[in-house]
Formats: C-alpha cells, structure tokens, sequence
C-alpha cells in the first residue's frame, strides 16, 4: 500500500476524531492490504484482492471530500477509475 493512501486516512482520522482514528485506519488499510491485494499476498483470491483496493481507493476518496477537498476527491476517484481500466486492458 502507498503511504500517501496511509497518511491520508490518518490525516481523515484525526481531523475527524483527534483520538484513535488517526492511526488505526491506516494501519487496518495496511493490514488488509498486504494480506489481500499485495502482489505477494498470503491469500491470494482475486475477488478479495479486488474488493479491497476498492475499499482503500474508496476510502482515501472519501476521506478527502470529507475534509474538505471536494475536487481534490474527484479528481483522485477519476484517475483510480481509469488507472483500473488501463490496467484492466493491459491484461
């Protein structure tokens, strides 16, 4: 997982809460990630893989409209879309 997706939930946690959001879901998006959608992924089921990134890219979208940025998120949540397409006709 890249960092700027970790600290920007934990940027969203604390601007949110100022307590235990900052760092735990961060650490929640890292741990679903190098289990389910890391290249090297101790469980490897596509679907799962799938739906985490969805997750996460969803999650670091929505983190940046509730802050604030509602652009920013927009623009963000269009280039994951067409990052995932690209990817996908590459295949």
């Amino acid at each position: 997982m890249c960092l700027e997706r970790a600290l920007l939930l934990g940027f969203f946690g604390w601007q949110r809460t100022r307590h235990e959001d900052g760092s735990g879901a961060p650490l929640c998006a890292a741990v679903l990630w190098g289990l389910f959608a890391a290249p090297r992924a101790p469980v490897s089921v596509p679907l799962l893989g799938f739906g985490v990134k969805i997750i996460v890219f969803g999650s670091a979208a929505a983190a940046l409209y509730a802050t604030g940025h509602r652009t920013l998120a927009i623009v963000f949540a269009l280039i994951v879309v067409a990052n995932a397409v690209l990817i996908r006709l590459g295949r």
